[in-house]
């Protein structure tokens, strides 16, 4: 993990037009279900696992992350999660200069990240999450610049501190024990929440699998966040669709290959798009380069006034 900048480095905006983060979800009793960092090399039996719950999440990957273990985000897909970006290399995003930011969430050393994930995953993500929560409005407006739709969290169980401060497992497990605790008081009786988990290492992974089963009892529901939205194009391409929330719960997300999470809107695998996705690949590539050549002239614009 990056240590944090220092004060002078960060850059605030108050910009009106913006889309508000997403921090919670609108559907009572129900959590976005998520995990940072991705995709991790030794994540099968963490998948596995979520495969045979028949549990989908929402995957924010690290660009960087994708190019190392290309079939391990592959499968992210394949599984019907659905996937967002989580930078290049997760940094402090208010940290940056305007173009660099702008290149964490659009390319690296002239590798496209949002590219990267296109030509690895098959499919170009709407969304994304900020390391460390860490935006603010000009952040917000080069992620939207690029049709990225902001998602933070309401909770954050700190499991990737494990080990760090003087944070323990005992701790850990406490936090979810509160966000579980709050589930069954009443607290998402209105609307759901977001709780803050990784993919990162095994601990956290374990993590995961340990509450699984508590979390589930507690919560109504567990959706991938788009899910809870009613999100049913999450991708550039068209031909890739996830169920409404009501479809959701009652049980059109069946088990990896009927077509729904994820599908190619065709019937086949998940995943199995693949033909569509490149008859789309030069559109998707297009629009991703308008948003490149709106963005660029902004970001110089903020460059040369900051």
């Amino acid at each position: 993990m990056s240590s944090q900048p220092r004060d002078h480095e960060f850059h605030w905006f108050s910009l009106s037009g913006l889309s508000p983060d997403i921090s919670n979800v609108p559907e009572p009793y129900t959590t976005g279900y998520g995990f940072d960092d991705g995709p991790n090399c030794s994540h099968n039996a963490f998948y596995d696992y979520l495969a045979s719950k028949n549990q989908k999440a929402t995957m924010y990957y690290i660009g960087s992350n994708v190019m190392d273990w290309p079939l391990e985000a592959q499968r992210g897909l394949a599984d019907g999660h659905e996937i967002c970006v989580h930078t290049w290399s997760h940094r402090y995003m208010t940290s940056f200069s305007s173009p660099d930011a702008f290149a964490e969430l659009y390319y690296t050393a002239g590798t496209p990240l949002m590219q990267a994930i296109k030509l690895v995953v098959g499919v170009t993500p709407t969304c994304w999450r900020p390391p460390f929560g860490d935006v603010d409005d000009r952040i917000r407006a080069i992620a939207r610049g690029l049709g990225l739709q902001t998602i933070i969290w309401d909770y954050d169980s700190n499991d990737w501190r494990n080990g760090m401060g003087g944070i323990t497992k005992t701790q850990v497990d406490s936090n979810y024990e509160t966000f579980i605790n709050m589930a069954t008081d009443g607290t998402f009786s209105t609307h759901g929440g977001i709780m803050l988990t990784h993919e990162l290492n095994n601990f956290t992974m374990s993590e995961a699998v340990e509450f699984y089963d508590k979390l589930q009892g507690a919560f109504k529901y567990i959706v991938p966040v788009g899910v809870a939205y009613n999100k049913t194009q999450p991708y550039v391409e068209k031909n890739y669709t996830q169920p409404t929330f009501e479809q959701y719960i009652k049980g059109a997300a069946a088990a990896p290959g009927n077509g729904n999470i994820g599908s190619s809107g065709t019937g086949g695998a998940a995943g199995s798009g693949s033909t569509a996705s490149q008859k789309n690949g030069d559109t998707a590539r297009a629009l991703s380069w308008t948003y490149a050549g709106k963005l660029l002239a902004v970001t110089t614009a903020w460059t040369l006034l900051f």
